[in-house]
């Protein structure tokens, strides 16, 4: 299938043109049995992330409105990283398998969590700290500790919600928590910034803790549940990570780009 994406020119030798960018992720998922979600949505994000100059240190780009490899009944099998590094996570077990759904947060699809999925994905070495995380989410229900974003044991960089208190917690070795209160049935977008002593939470735009969250680098991707069986039941609508700690002006215009897309607050 051939997409044509606006006015950009296609297949030029610099590797931060948008218009090459976008083409060569799209014809890659297609090639695999993917289905490409909302082509100018993918522009957008990735003319974003050229134009803050993070395009080289964007690891994983994955988003329920990118590209997403599914049966059927929706099943999702495959969500792509359409940052150009190929880390798609995967799930080969059925029963475990999110179910992509259109139009469940400000018109746009979701992967829907059911407590038993995740999408995993171990990386050859870990990516040393300094990194920052995006995740757009709704965690709708669960006990415990609930797992939105994870990495494998060793090199993790959670981020979770601790029912019983109603609070967000961020870890890699170390341990930040925010302050008590949130429910976990809201929409959320979250930015957390892994970065040793300057590392810091923030939900909406807004600063909710910091302080020292430990030295573990991020050995791998798993969306939906961490390593100890922490799974959640709700949506993930967006993951992002950049080995990078970004300035407050890069992780606005994200979190702007993102906010614009699903109507987050």
């Amino acid at each position: 299938m051939t997409h044509k994406i606006m006015n950009i020119p296609m297949y030029d030798s610099n590797p931060n043109n948008v218009g090459a960018l976008v083409t060569a992720q799209v014809e890659r998922v297609e090639a695999d049995g993917g289905k490409i979600i909302d082509v100018d949505y993918i522009e957008g994000m990735l003319a974003t992330l050229v134009e803050l100059g993070l395009m080289d240190n964007v690891k994983f780009l994955g988003d329920a409105n990118f590209g997403v490899k599914k049966d059927a009944a929706n099943a999702v099998s495959k969500l792509y990283d359409l940052s150009g590094n190929n880390n798609d996570v995967v799930q080969a077990t059925g029963a475990n398998q999110p179910v992509w759904t259109k139009a469940v947060q400000g018109g746009r699809a979701g992967l829907v969590f059911d407590g038993t999925d995740i999408l995993t994905l171990t990386l050859g070495s870990a990516l040393s700290q300094p990194n920052t995380v995006f995740a757009v989410f709704k965690d709708i229900s669960g006990a415990g500790v609930i797992s939105i974003f994870d990495g494998p044991a060793g090199s993790r960089h959670a981020l979770q919600r601790i029912v019983a208190t109603e609070n967000w917690r961020i870890y890699a070795g170390g341990t930040i928590n925010g302050p008590n209160g949130h429910s976990g049935v809201t929409p959320t977008l979250a930015s957390i910034v892994f970065n040793g002593i300057s590392s810091g939470l923030f939900i909406s735009g807004v600063s909710e803790a910091s302080g020292d969250i430990g030295i573990q680098g991020l050995g791998g991707f798993w969306i939906g549940a961490d390593d100890y069986g922490g799974r959640m039941t709700g949506n993930i609508y967006s993951s992002i990570v950049i080995n990078a700690a970004l300035t407050t002006s890069q992780r606005t215009a994200i979190e702007t780009y993102l906010n614009a897309y699903f109507a987050i607050y």
